[in-house]
């Protein structure tokens, strides 16, 4: 996706393609009981169907996105809607 803008040894590759370097599924113990996961329904990264699956199984709230996909996830936090949402999630 951005040939050349990571630099690192084939070791440390490995590792983050096994998903055991940023992959909730391989730290469980480390969720806590307070998690908001906000998606884009078209997230063809982190698919919707698995996610929705995975915050049922720990009482994790979802927010999927409507027309949103893995990239533009970031200009949609940013609509006051979304950020309130976040705000009320953090502040209670």
């Amino acid at each position: 996706m951005f040939p050349g803008a990571y630099r690192t040894d084939e070791n440390l590759w490995n590792k983050l393609l096994s998903g055991k370097i940023i992959n909730p599924k391989s730290n469980i113990s480390l969720i806590s009981n307070k998690n908001l996961i906000i998606s884009g329904e078209k997230d063809a990264t982190i698919k919707i169907t698995q996610l929705k699956k995975y915050c049922k199984k720990f009482g994790i709230e979802l927010h999927p996105i409507k027309n949103c996909g893995h990239l533009n996830i970031k200009n949609v936090i940013t609509q006051p809607k979304i950020y309130k949402l976040i705000f009320d999630f953090i502040n209670n």
